[in-house]
């Protein structure tokens, strides 16, 4: 997954979606937000279970992908402004190949 997203728009969904995130769950997965990027857009989602949240934002998707990452440190990284460049934020994941191993 590759991205360049608007720093601020970035923030501004990112923190929309993590006033639902909980830091101490029962179930750690719900202290992440769901990061999906396709066609022109990112998309952040946010659960506790009895409430969600969803947020849109435009950005330009160099590869799509969609990775689970915990909502608190990643706001803290927008917000420090790590990989930011004129005022946009690069987001870059390396792609895990799925299936079975090969030969060693």
């Amino acid at each position: 997954m590759e991205v360049v997203i608007d720093r601020d728009a970035f923030l501004k969904g990112l923190q929309m979606v993590q006033n639902i995130v909980e830091p101490r769950q029962t179930l750690p997965i719900l202290a992440n937000v769901l990061l999906e990027a396709e066609g022109e857009s990112v998309r952040m989602t946010a659960t506790d279970l009895e409430v969600g949240a969803r947020v849109s934002v435009p950005a330009k998707v160099g590869g799509k992908g969609a990775i689970t990452v915990s909502a608190r440190k990643l706001a803290e990284i927008v917000k420090q402004g790590d990989g930011e460049r004129d005022g946009e934020f690069a987001v870059r994941w390396c792609d895990l190949p799925t299936g079975r191993p090969g030969p060693r």
